[in-house]
């Protein structure tokens, strides 16, 4: 970061701060999002009767990677 020019170190300053700003934890499951619930828990056509529990967002992307839970997170 010291090496880059000083509009790049700014620009991701400005980043950061958006990001802070927009970004928030889902309502429903604490997975993070821009609305007040996430677009999984938004989903009918997920399985609305199957929770996985989740400690953390990394670990609910974990499992979105796998495509094969279709329930909701909490």
């Amino acid at each position: 970061l010291l090496q880059r020019p000083k509009d790049e170190a700014l620009a991701l300053s400005a980043a950061i701060v958006d990001v802070k700003e927009r970004v928030r934890f889902c309502n429903e499951c604490g997975n993070l999002t821009e609305e007040e619930v996430c677009a999984i828990c938004r989903d009918a056509r997920r399985d609305h009767t199957l929770i996985c529990v989740v400690e953390q967002p990394v670990d609910l992307i974990s499992v979105e990677r796998t495509s094969e839970f279709r329930g909701l997170y909490h």
